[in-house]
């Protein structure tokens, strides 16, 4: 099957933006839906790559809405996700099962019911929840899921209910975990409460105003942005059926210290260390313990994907990415 239209669900927000612009760079037209409006920035840069996008802004709880934007494409990737914190996700939940599962729902249907027959869900790490602070590898197959978080087990309701309901409407369904991102277009999209311990430490090295405050080290497998991409693009285009979920991580660890490290040798007024004891720390790493890394078997051997962007390659890019996007990150409440 050759792609060649494919409808993103959550296309303004950060893996979204990331998606659009490496289906566009290799010629693919891409129709992105999302709630809130595209960012100029990326539109403008965007306008000069080969593939065409169109914009549709709509909620993913719209189905009819999602069903108009799903006419005359290929495939969908279903990213549209509401991502509360541990301070509102108790106050969140209706909006969170809403998007989450119900969002789900309405893109199984609408692929149903178009001539749209391969669908890539973008499921989470977060599902293997109380798996969190072990040593072993989280494996697809031999780790079972324990999310903890209202969002974790949405997002494993999801994953379970596209599953189903992808065999029941002969859709042809990737599911993949992502891991914890980072990198070009990560941004506060008012769904997404807490950004990546790598971007609060780049901003903070890059506007000054206070030091880093590190709560602990912060060692798990970072993914960049632009692997998940390809990633992803490579699920998505894989001939035949792929059975159950392939995570998507790095393969490795390295620490947001380490990323600290590198940013003191390019920006010399940048501070930082651990938190002391009793210390309120200044960057969040969204959660009171590190997880350990996802095995990615599946994801080099049945997909063929070997991550590119270790830590060094994936700062040097990042830093060649900021350098003339400043104003986006300001843009975005930095600086």
């Amino acid at each position: 099957m050759t792609v060649r239209r494919v409808l993103i669900t959550g296309g303004s927000g950060f893996v979204g933006l990331s998606l659009t612009e490496a289906l566009l760079s290799a010629g693919v037209e891409v129709v992105s839906f999302d709630r809130k409006p595209a960012l100029p920035t990326a539109l403008d840069e965007f306008s000069r790559l080969p593939g065409r996008i169109e914009i549709v802004e709509g909620d993913i709880r719209d189905a009819e809405r999602l069903l108009a934007a799903a006419q005359d494409t290929d495939a969908v990737i279903h990213g549209s996700a509401v991502t509360p914190n541990d301070a509102n996700e108790a106050s969140s939940v209706d909006l969170t099962l809403a998007v989450n599962v119900g969002g789900t729902v309405n893109a199984i249907r609408a692929a149903a019911r178009t001539r749209l027959r391969r669908m890539v869900f973008l499921g989470s790490a977060s599902v293997y929840g109380a798996h969190a602070g072990t040593t072993e590898t989280l494996d697809e197959v031999r780790t079972a899921p324990s999310p903890r978080s209202v969002y974790a087990i949405s997002k494993y309701a999801a994953e379970r209910l596209a599953e189903r309901l992808a065999s029941h409407k002969r859709i042809s369904l990737r599911c993949v975990r992502l891991g914890s991102v980072f990198g070009p277009w990560e941004h506060s999209s008012g769904v997404r409460n807490t950004l990546s311990a790598i971007l609060q430490a780049t901003a903070t090295a890059l506007f000054g105003g206070q030091p880093c405050v590190l709560p602990r080290r912060g060692r798990r497998d970072w993914i960049y942005s632009r692997d998940v991409a390809n990633a992803v693009t490579k699920v998505l285009n894989a001939e035949g059926s792929i059975s159950g979920p392939v995570n998507i991580g790095l393969g490795y660890e390295w620490t947001v210290l380490d990323w600290c490290d590198r940013l003191a040798r390019s920006f010399p007024a940048f501070e930082y260390r651990l938190a002391e004891p009793g210390e309120e720390a200044t960057v969040d790493f969204h959660g009171g313990s590190d997880r350990p890394p996802l095995a990615i078997e599946r994801l080099r051997g049945e997909i063929g994907f070997e991550p590119r962007y270790g830590l060094d390659a994936a700062f040097a890019d990042y830093m060649g990415w900021i350098a003339p996007h400043s104003n986006f990150l300001k843009g975005q409440g930095y600086g």
